[in-house]
């Protein structure tokens, strides 16, 4: 196994003295690393973070929590899959990735789940047009989304749950947000997609006629969100200051959405 688990809680904690780095009266360079994420409920708090100043998502400039830990990161948006492709290619230092996402790029560039993030109960679903009354319906259709990730891991897992053969089923890859738009503008080939939120929830707000055939919630806990750092980056200097600061920021936004005077 090339992706290791590890929280990295001894040196991150969030309230008393603080542990972070002390850089005052040092001239030094402070260390950079980047974060590449998507949208996602569990990842989005990394923009809002970047919106409130907790981390200055622009690279040579410092929000509160990099100066803390005396860190510069600089946060990368993009597209799911493209994440996960500069994370294989060594183009970020950590990215926000599934469980089982993170195998394949793990093999060539290994890496420590320093943050589990969210486990997907309900994220990630089989969206069907009205046509669709049962899953038998699905033989001889397109299943659209993205290949070789938790949409194809979720929908196949839930055709064991039924009792159905997927060999019986056609998945076919397609970004979770074209498949999402598809189906949104009425297009007749994309019956069936699957995808997750944020696309699940503005889908089924946008087309009174489409609705879940199954989600995540029948397989709880087997797809886990989270922030893997690699390990090379990991040893560099500041790297495990890097992690913290992604930690400390995590937490600093979901206390503030948990606090009704700051949520909004």
């Amino acid at each position: 196994m090339c992706c290791a688990v590890l929280l990295i809680t001894s040196g991150c904690g969030g309230g008393g003295e603080s542990t972070a780095p002390d850089t005052s009266g040092e001239n030094k360079p402070i260390p950079s690393f980047s974060l590449a994420w998507s949208e996602y409920p569990s990842w989005s708090v990394f923009g809002v973070a970047d919106v409130t100043g907790i981390i200055n998502g622009k690279k040579g400039e410092l929000g509160s929590v990099e100066k803390k830990w005396g860190v510069d990161i600089e946060l990368k948006e993009a597209e799911y899959d493209p994440c996960l492709a500069m994370y294989g290619a060594g183009q970020c230092d950590a990215v926000c990735i599934t469980n089982m996402d993170i195998l394949g790029p793990a093999g060539g560039r290994p890496g420590v789940m320093v943050l589990p993030t969210s486990t997907s109960y309900g994220a990630d679903a089989c969206l069907v047009t009205s046509d669709i009354k049962s899953v038998e319906d699905l033989k001889g259709k397109r299943v659209y989304g993205l290949e070789k990730s938790v949409s194809e891991y979720c929908f196949v897992r839930n055709l064991e749950l039924l009792g159905q053969a997927e060999k019986d089923y056609t998945f076919s890859s397609m970004d979770p947000g074209a498949a999402a738009i598809a189906m949104q503008q009425g297009k007749a080939e994309q019956q069936a997609i699957v995808v997750w939120n944020p696309f699940v929830i503005s889908t089924l707000a946008k087309r009174d006629d489409v609705r879940v055939l199954f989600d995540s919630t029948k397989i709880p806990n087997e797809i886990i969100d989270s922030v893997v750092v690699s390990k090379e980056s990991l040893k560099k200097e500041g790297g495990e200051a890097f992690a913290c600061a992604v930690i400390d920021a995590f937490y600093q936004v979901n206390a503030a959405i948990a606090d009704p005077a700051k949520r909004n």
